[in-house]
Protein backbone atom coordinates (compact mmCIF):
# COMPACT_ATOMS: atom_id res chain seq x y z
CA UNK A 1 0.00 0.00 0.00
CA UNK A 2 1.47 3.27 -0.93
CA UNK A 3 1.83 6.02 1.72
CA UNK A 4 1.10 9.73 0.19
CA UNK A 5 0.79 12.73 2.61
CA UNK A 6 -1.09 16.16 1.63
CA UNK A 7 -0.14 19.42 2.98
CA UNK A 8 -2.54 22.08 3.34
CA UNK A 9 -3.20 25.22 5.33
CA UNK A 10 -6.85 25.42 6.66
CA UNK A 11 -9.68 23.58 5.38
CA UNK A 12 -11.59 26.96 5.43
CA UNK A 13 -14.80 27.42 2.88
CA UNK A 14 -12.35 28.18 -0.14
CA UNK A 15 -12.60 26.08 -3.55
CA UNK A 16 -9.11 24.91 -3.27
CA UNK A 17 -10.02 23.22 0.34
CA UNK A 18 -13.36 22.12 -1.37
CA UNK A 19 -11.31 20.37 -4.22
CA UNK A 20 -8.83 19.14 -1.68
CA UNK A 21 -12.11 16.82 0.28
CA UNK A 22 -13.13 15.94 -3.30
CA UNK A 23 -10.17 14.14 -3.81
CA UNK A 24 -10.14 12.53 -0.79
CA UNK A 25 -13.73 11.51 -0.77
CA UNK A 26 -13.20 9.64 -4.03
CA UNK A 27 -9.37 8.11 -3.04
CA UNK A 28 -8.99 4.45 -2.69
CA UNK A 29 -8.40 3.44 0.26
CA UNK A 30 -7.42 -0.40 -0.39
CA UNK A 31 -4.26 1.21 -2.53
CA UNK A 32 -3.54 4.55 -0.89
CA UNK A 33 -2.84 5.42 2.87
CA UNK A 34 -3.40 8.79 3.32
CA UNK A 35 -2.17 11.51 5.87
CA UNK A 36 -3.57 15.25 5.73
CA UNK A 37 -1.22 17.47 7.60
CA UNK A 38 -3.26 20.62 8.42
CA UNK A 39 -1.36 23.62 9.06
CA UNK A 40 -3.83 25.29 11.03
CA UNK A 41 -6.64 23.08 12.62
CA UNK A 42 -9.71 25.02 12.12
CA UNK A 43 -12.28 25.49 8.58
CA UNK A 44 -15.86 24.21 7.77
CA UNK A 45 -14.47 21.16 6.11
CA UNK A 46 -13.08 19.93 8.90
CA UNK A 47 -16.08 17.42 9.34
CA UNK A 48 -15.55 16.27 5.86
CA UNK A 49 -12.67 14.54 6.06
CA UNK A 50 -13.25 10.88 4.92
CA UNK A 51 -12.85 8.43 8.10
CA UNK A 52 -9.90 6.98 6.38
CA UNK A 53 -7.80 9.79 6.28
CA UNK A 54 -5.12 10.54 8.92
CA UNK A 55 -5.31 13.94 10.36
CA UNK A 56 -1.95 15.49 11.60
CA UNK A 57 -2.73 19.07 12.79
CA UNK A 58 0.59 21.38 13.76
CA UNK A 59 -1.17 24.06 14.86
CA UNK A 60 -4.73 23.76 17.29
CA UNK A 61 -4.40 26.79 18.94
CA UNK A 62 -3.92 29.98 16.88
CA UNK A 63 -3.63 32.15 20.01
CA UNK A 64 -1.17 30.45 21.95
CA UNK A 65 2.25 32.25 22.56
CA UNK A 66 4.07 29.10 20.56
CA UNK A 67 2.04 29.56 17.41
CA UNK A 68 2.65 33.32 17.47
CA UNK A 69 6.33 33.03 18.24
CA UNK A 70 6.74 30.69 14.86
CA UNK A 71 4.82 32.88 13.02
CA UNK A 72 6.45 36.22 14.11
CA UNK A 73 10.31 34.75 13.94
CA UNK A 74 8.93 34.04 10.24
CA UNK A 75 7.54 36.91 9.50
CA UNK A 76 9.57 39.38 10.66
CA UNK A 77 12.54 38.13 10.54
CA UNK A 78 12.44 35.13 7.92
CA UNK A 79 13.69 32.52 10.28
CA UNK A 80 11.86 29.37 9.82
CA UNK A 81 13.64 26.60 11.73
CA UNK A 82 10.97 26.11 14.52
CA UNK A 83 7.96 25.65 11.70
CA UNK A 84 10.48 23.63 9.84
CA UNK A 85 11.28 21.05 13.57
CA UNK A 86 7.29 21.45 14.25
CA UNK A 87 6.55 19.71 10.73
CA UNK A 88 9.48 17.49 10.71
CA UNK A 89 8.30 16.09 14.42
CA UNK A 90 4.77 15.96 13.43
CA UNK A 91 4.52 13.40 10.09
CA UNK A 92 6.42 10.49 9.18
CA UNK A 93 9.78 10.30 7.52
CA UNK A 94 9.01 8.05 4.22
CA UNK A 95 6.28 8.63 1.88
CA UNK A 96 5.66 7.49 -1.81
CA UNK A 97 4.50 11.33 -2.11
CA UNK A 98 3.86 14.41 -0.78
CA UNK A 99 1.63 16.96 -2.04
CA UNK A 100 1.16 20.47 -1.13
CA UNK A 101 -2.79 21.24 -2.42
CA UNK A 102 -1.69 24.98 -2.49
CA UNK A 103 0.15 27.95 -2.85
CA UNK A 104 1.84 29.51 -0.08
CA UNK A 105 1.85 28.66 3.33
CA UNK A 106 1.40 24.89 2.26
CA UNK A 107 3.73 24.81 -0.34
CA UNK A 108 6.20 26.29 2.57
CA UNK A 109 5.62 23.76 5.26
CA UNK A 110 6.46 21.29 2.24
CA UNK A 111 9.55 22.67 1.37
CA UNK A 112 10.54 21.67 4.88
CA UNK A 113 10.04 17.92 4.56
CA UNK A 114 11.33 17.37 0.49
CA UNK A 115 13.99 15.27 1.71
CA UNK A 116 10.63 12.48 3.02
CA UNK A 117 10.10 11.66 -0.31
CA UNK A 118 11.42 11.39 -4.22
CA UNK A 119 8.22 12.67 -5.40
CA UNK A 120 6.91 16.29 -4.30
CA UNK A 121 4.35 17.64 -6.18
CA UNK A 122 2.19 21.23 -5.55
CA UNK A 123 -1.22 22.68 -7.00
CA UNK A 124 -1.61 25.79 -8.21
CA UNK A 125 -4.91 26.76 -8.21
CA UNK A 126 -5.08 30.07 -9.47
CA UNK A 127 -3.28 32.77 -12.20
CA UNK A 128 -0.41 33.73 -10.23
CA UNK A 129 0.79 36.07 -12.86
CA UNK A 130 -2.30 38.84 -12.09
CA UNK A 131 -3.21 37.09 -7.97
CA UNK A 132 0.28 36.62 -6.82
CA UNK A 133 -1.06 36.44 -3.16
CA UNK A 134 0.82 33.88 -2.02
CA UNK A 135 4.19 36.02 -1.34
CA UNK A 136 4.09 38.26 2.12
CA UNK A 137 4.89 37.78 5.82
CA UNK A 138 4.23 34.10 5.63
CA UNK A 139 6.30 33.12 2.77
CA UNK A 140 8.94 35.33 1.91
CA UNK A 141 9.75 35.47 -2.53
CA UNK A 142 13.29 33.93 -2.50
CA UNK A 143 12.15 30.69 0.02
CA UNK A 144 9.16 30.71 -2.61
CA UNK A 145 11.68 30.33 -5.21
CA UNK A 146 13.47 27.60 -3.95
CA UNK A 147 10.60 25.69 -2.47
CA UNK A 148 9.03 25.14 -6.33
CA UNK A 149 12.35 24.54 -6.95
CA UNK A 150 12.57 21.59 -4.90
CA UNK A 151 9.13 19.60 -6.87
CA UNK A 152 9.33 16.82 -9.01
CA UNK A 153 5.99 17.99 -10.35
CA UNK A 154 3.74 21.34 -10.49
CA UNK A 155 -0.15 20.80 -11.24
CA UNK A 156 -1.74 23.55 -12.32
CA UNK A 157 -5.68 23.60 -12.57
CA UNK A 158 -6.05 24.71 -16.19
CA UNK A 159 -4.49 25.20 -19.16
CA UNK A 160 -4.03 29.07 -18.24
CA UNK A 161 -3.32 28.58 -14.50
CA UNK A 162 0.07 26.98 -16.15
CA UNK A 163 0.33 30.01 -19.02
CA UNK A 164 0.33 32.42 -15.80
CA UNK A 165 2.32 30.51 -13.79
CA UNK A 166 5.06 30.45 -16.61
CA UNK A 167 5.03 33.83 -16.98
CA UNK A 168 5.30 34.56 -13.14
CA UNK A 169 8.46 32.46 -12.84
CA UNK A 170 10.16 31.67 -16.15
CA UNK A 171 12.82 30.53 -14.30
CA UNK A 172 11.35 27.44 -12.73
CA UNK A 173 11.55 24.70 -14.91
CA UNK A 174 10.12 22.02 -13.20
CA UNK A 175 7.71 19.87 -15.23
CA UNK A 176 4.15 20.97 -15.20
CA UNK A 177 0.89 19.16 -15.95
CA UNK A 178 -2.62 20.36 -16.25
CA UNK A 179 -5.16 18.38 -13.91
CA UNK A 180 -8.49 20.17 -13.63
CA UNK A 181 -10.52 20.13 -10.56
CA UNK A 182 -12.98 16.87 -10.29
CA UNK A 183 -16.70 17.17 -9.79
CA UNK A 184 -19.11 15.24 -8.53
CA UNK A 185 -21.93 15.61 -10.52
CA UNK A 186 -24.68 13.07 -9.57
CA UNK A 187 -23.80 14.50 -5.80
CA UNK A 188 -24.97 17.82 -6.51
CA UNK A 189 -28.05 17.40 -8.75
CA UNK A 190 -29.02 15.42 -5.64
CA UNK A 191 -29.66 18.60 -3.96
CA UNK A 192 -31.74 19.70 -6.36
CA UNK A 193 -35.13 21.32 -4.73
CA UNK A 194 -38.21 21.19 -7.76
CA UNK A 195 -40.40 21.90 -4.91
CA UNK A 196 -39.43 25.55 -4.87
CA UNK A 197 -42.11 28.63 -5.86
CA UNK A 198 -40.54 31.56 -6.60
CA UNK A 199 -42.03 35.04 -6.74
CA UNK A 200 -39.00 36.65 -8.48
CA UNK A 201 -36.10 36.69 -10.93
CA UNK A 202 -33.17 34.91 -8.90
CA UNK A 203 -29.49 35.48 -9.82
CA UNK A 204 -27.27 34.04 -7.32
CA UNK A 205 -23.28 34.12 -6.68
CA UNK A 206 -21.08 31.68 -4.80
CA UNK A 207 -17.66 32.85 -3.57
CA UNK A 208 -15.35 34.40 -0.94
CA UNK A 209 -16.49 37.47 0.18
CA UNK A 210 -12.78 39.10 -0.88
CA UNK A 211 -12.22 42.15 -3.06
CA UNK A 212 -10.78 39.75 -5.71
CA UNK A 213 -14.48 38.29 -6.65
CA UNK A 214 -15.87 41.73 -6.59
CA UNK A 215 -19.56 41.25 -5.08
CA UNK A 216 -19.78 44.92 -4.76
CA UNK A 217 -20.14 44.49 -8.59
CA UNK A 218 -23.60 42.66 -7.86
CA UNK A 219 -24.78 45.66 -5.56
CA UNK A 220 -24.40 47.74 -8.40
CA UNK A 221 -26.13 45.33 -10.43
CA UNK A 222 -29.15 45.59 -8.15
CA UNK A 223 -29.36 49.05 -8.27
CA UNK A 224 -29.35 49.40 -11.75
CA UNK A 225 -31.90 46.74 -12.05
CA UNK A 226 -34.31 47.95 -9.09
CA UNK A 227 -34.27 51.77 -10.89
CA UNK A 228 -35.34 50.00 -14.28
CA UNK A 229 -38.17 48.21 -12.10
CA UNK A 230 -37.52 44.44 -12.53
CA UNK A 231 -38.37 42.24 -10.04
CA UNK A 232 -35.93 40.48 -8.85
CA UNK A 233 -33.60 38.96 -5.98
CA UNK A 234 -29.82 38.21 -5.96
CA UNK A 235 -28.51 35.72 -3.14
CA UNK A 236 -24.44 36.07 -2.74
CA UNK A 237 -23.58 32.78 -0.68
CA UNK A 238 -20.12 32.52 0.85
CA UNK A 239 -18.18 34.49 3.47
CA UNK A 240 -15.05 36.62 4.05
CA UNK A 241 -13.50 39.80 4.80
CA UNK A 242 -15.05 41.88 2.73
CA UNK A 243 -18.54 40.75 3.79
CA UNK A 244 -18.68 44.00 5.98
CA UNK A 245 -17.62 46.42 3.26
CA UNK A 246 -20.86 44.31 1.45
CA UNK A 247 -23.55 44.87 3.84
CA UNK A 248 -22.46 48.58 4.10
CA UNK A 249 -22.51 49.23 0.61
CA UNK A 250 -26.37 47.37 0.41
CA UNK A 251 -27.63 49.46 3.26
CA UNK A 252 -26.29 52.73 1.77
CA UNK A 253 -27.50 51.61 -1.49
CA UNK A 254 -30.99 50.80 -0.43
CA UNK A 255 -31.10 47.29 -1.99
CA UNK A 256 -32.21 44.95 1.33
CA UNK A 257 -34.94 44.18 -0.32
CA UNK A 258 -33.20 42.06 -3.07
CA UNK A 259 -29.57 41.40 -2.06
CA UNK A 260 -29.11 38.92 0.76
CA UNK A 261 -25.89 37.82 1.41
CA UNK A 262 -26.26 34.36 2.64
CA UNK A 263 -22.97 33.21 4.18
CA UNK A 264 -21.56 29.85 3.74
CA UNK A 265 -23.65 27.16 3.21
CA UNK A 266 -22.06 23.98 3.01
CA UNK A 267 -23.00 22.40 0.34
CA UNK A 268 -24.92 25.09 -1.38
CA UNK A 269 -26.47 23.33 -4.27
CA UNK A 270 -29.95 23.38 -2.82
CA UNK A 271 -30.03 27.27 -2.17
CA UNK A 272 -28.35 27.26 -6.07
CA UNK A 273 -30.60 25.14 -7.93
CA UNK A 274 -33.37 27.80 -7.41
CA UNK A 275 -31.10 29.76 -9.64
CA UNK A 276 -32.57 31.68 -13.40
CA UNK A 277 -28.77 32.83 -13.68
CA UNK A 278 -25.72 31.92 -11.87
CA UNK A 279 -23.52 35.16 -11.91
CA UNK A 280 -19.42 35.22 -12.02
CA UNK A 281 -17.96 38.91 -11.50
CA UNK A 282 -14.67 37.90 -10.30
CA UNK A 283 -11.67 40.09 -11.66
CA UNK A 284 -9.46 37.18 -11.61
CA UNK A 285 -9.98 33.09 -11.89
CA UNK A 286 -7.80 30.37 -12.86
CA UNK A 287 -10.44 28.14 -12.86
CA UNK A 288 -13.68 28.76 -11.41
CA UNK A 289 -14.97 25.22 -9.26
CA UNK A 290 -18.54 27.44 -8.68
CA UNK A 291 -19.19 27.67 -12.83
CA UNK A 292 -18.49 23.94 -13.00
CA UNK A 293 -21.34 23.00 -10.25
CA UNK A 294 -23.62 25.58 -11.61
CA UNK A 295 -23.45 24.30 -15.00
CA UNK A 296 -24.07 20.43 -13.52
CA UNK A 297 -27.45 22.49 -12.12
CA UNK A 298 -28.32 23.16 -15.36
CA UNK A 299 -27.91 27.00 -14.71
CA UNK A 300 -27.09 29.77 -17.61
CA UNK A 301 -23.81 31.56 -16.32
CA UNK A 302 -22.65 34.93 -17.08
CA UNK A 303 -19.26 35.64 -16.17
CA UNK A 304 -17.18 38.22 -16.54
CA UNK A 305 -13.47 37.75 -18.90
CA UNK A 306 -10.70 35.80 -16.52
CA UNK A 307 -8.61 33.44 -17.93
CA UNK A 308 -10.70 30.79 -16.18
CA UNK A 309 -14.18 31.89 -17.33
CA UNK A 310 -13.08 32.02 -20.57
CA UNK A 311 -11.32 28.71 -20.82
CA UNK A 312 -14.74 26.96 -19.44
CA UNK A 313 -16.80 28.96 -21.35
CA UNK A 314 -15.82 29.51 -24.68
CA UNK A 315 -18.08 31.18 -27.40
CA UNK A 316 -20.34 28.21 -26.73
CA UNK A 317 -21.44 27.05 -22.78
CA UNK A 318 -22.48 30.57 -20.87
CA UNK A 319 -22.55 34.22 -22.05
CA UNK A 320 -19.18 36.23 -21.37
CA UNK A 321 -19.16 39.56 -20.27
CA UNK A 322 -16.24 42.38 -20.00
CA UNK A 323 -14.25 43.55 -17.03
CA UNK A 324 -17.12 46.56 -16.40
CA UNK A 325 -20.47 47.14 -14.62
CA UNK A 326 -21.96 48.70 -18.70
CA UNK A 327 -21.14 45.25 -19.89
CA UNK A 328 -22.72 42.74 -16.81
CA UNK A 329 -25.55 45.12 -16.53
CA UNK A 330 -25.95 44.52 -20.37
CA UNK A 331 -25.73 40.72 -20.58
CA UNK A 332 -27.64 40.23 -17.18
CA UNK A 333 -30.75 41.85 -18.91
CA UNK A 334 -29.82 39.84 -21.98
CA UNK A 335 -30.69 36.64 -20.01
CA UNK A 336 -33.87 38.29 -18.24
CA UNK A 337 -35.57 39.14 -21.16
CA UNK A 338 -34.91 36.61 -23.18
CA UNK A 339 -36.79 33.07 -22.05
CA UNK A 340 -35.01 31.50 -25.45
CA UNK A 341 -31.68 32.27 -24.77
CA UNK A 342 -31.85 31.01 -21.12
CA UNK A 343 -32.88 27.79 -22.30
CA UNK A 344 -30.26 27.70 -24.89
CA UNK A 345 -27.51 27.68 -22.38
CA UNK A 346 -29.29 25.78 -19.83
CA UNK A 347 -28.97 22.91 -22.57
CA UNK A 348 -25.41 24.08 -23.21
CA UNK A 349 -24.60 24.11 -19.23
CA UNK A 350 -25.53 20.46 -18.88
CA UNK A 351 -23.81 19.48 -22.27
CA UNK A 352 -20.56 21.13 -20.93
CA UNK A 353 -21.14 19.51 -17.20
CA UNK A 354 -20.62 15.99 -18.73
CA UNK A 355 -16.99 16.63 -19.31
CA UNK A 356 -15.77 16.61 -15.71
CA UNK A 357 -15.77 12.66 -15.56
CA UNK A 358 -14.09 12.41 -11.87
CA UNK A 359 -13.13 8.47 -12.56
CA UNK A 360 -10.85 10.01 -15.57
CA UNK A 361 -9.58 12.71 -13.41
CA UNK A 362 -8.69 10.50 -10.18
CA UNK A 363 -6.97 8.14 -13.22
CA UNK A 364 -4.65 11.43 -13.86
CA UNK A 365 -4.01 11.68 -10.28
CA UNK A 366 -2.88 7.78 -9.37
CA UNK A 367 -0.86 7.83 -12.37
CA UNK A 368 1.09 11.14 -11.47
CA UNK A 369 1.69 10.21 -7.70
CA UNK A 370 2.96 6.34 -8.63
Amino acid sequence: MKKILFVISSLSGGGAEKTLITYLSCFDYKRYKVDLCLINKVGVYLEDVPKEVRLIPLYNDLSSMRTKLEYNLYSRFGLGFLERMRIRKSVDKNYDAIISFCEGRSLKFHSYITDYTKNNITWVHTDMHNNHHSVGKIFSARHELQAYGKMQTIVCVSENAKRQFDKEFPCIKVPKKVIVNPILKDAIVAYRDTDVVKGSFILSGVGRLSTEKAFDRAVRLAVYLKKKGYKFHINIIGDGPFREELNTLINKNDVEDCVSLLGFINPPYRELSCSDIFLNVSKVEAYPLVICEAMCLGIPVIATRTAGSVELLGDKYGLLVEQNDESIFEGVERFMNDERLRNHYHEKALERADSFDVKTIMTEVYSLIG
